[in-house]
């Protein structure tokens, strides 16, 4: 990463660590950086600008939230690989239709769909008895055969027993619900970023410890009733 021609403006009313932050958001977004290419250390760079490691950890404690960096544990930081924006996350078709043009190699692929039993956490998010049945669906979304969105979804049975008859690598699933008679009214979101663990080494390839963006959303119907909870990095 270069930065040797940058410099900042101490009188600004911009604080010191925003002003480095713009300054490695524009040189990890330009043809500077490749992705995985490691950036300069915390000492450099507070040498660099002449402040101090703890507004630069600032900077880039930002950085690897807002998913521009991660972090290897003893090696480093490094600039990561551009994620679909969130807004494609819950939406088979949207995430289709953001790919980027030169691209027609979008796909998906069901790695599981069967019926589980509910547990705990997820019977109180569909307001189920734990021991109750429910759908369980894993898709992974991938453009020229990169791994891209890894979604885990658990949805009321037998009311979405429509997941079983539909195609779900075409299709968007809160589509396939509307379209068969379940009105979806309204989902709630919570959009946060987690260490990469061991779901996504497997299906996403990313190193363990490196940021990912995590959407949780939960359908429901007019009435509040949840029918389907997804799981998305």
């Amino acid at each position: 990463m270069e930065i040797q021609n940058e410099t900042i403006e101490r009188n600004s009313t911009i604080p010191l660590y925003k002003q480095i932050k713009a300054i490695m958001i524009r040189y990890v977004l330009s043809e500077h950086s490749g992705y995985d290419t490691p950036i300069p250390t915390e000492m450099e760079i507070a040498e660099h600008f002449h402040v101090s490691r703890p507004t630069v950890r600032q900077a880039i404690r930002e950085m690897v939230v807002e998913g521009y960096l991660y972090r290897i544990s003893g090696k480093g930081t490094f600039v990561s690989k551009p994620k679909i924006e969130q807004t494609s996350l819950e939406n088979l078709t949207s995430f289709r239709y953001c790919v980027p043009s030169k691209s027609d190699t979008a796909k998906t692929v069901v790695i599981r769909l069967m019926l589980t039993s509910a547990g705990k956490t997820i019977g109180e998010k569909l307001h189920v008895n734990p021991q109750a049945e429910v759908i369980l669906l894993e898709r992974l979304m991938s453009v020229d055969d990169e791994p891209l969105i890894f979604v885990q979804s658990y949805l009321k049975y037998p009311q979405c027993n429509c997941m079983f008859t539909n195609d779900l690598t075409q299709d968007s699933m809160h589509q396939i619900l509307i379209r068969n008679g379940i009105p979806l009214f309204r989902a709630a979101r919570e959009l946060e970023s987690i260490p990469a663990g061991l779901t996504e080494e497997k299906y996403l390839q990313m190193a363990p410890g490196a940021p990912v963006t995590r959407l949780e959303t939960l359908a429901c119907l007019m009435d509040n009733t949840p029918v389907a909870y997804t799981d998305a990095r």
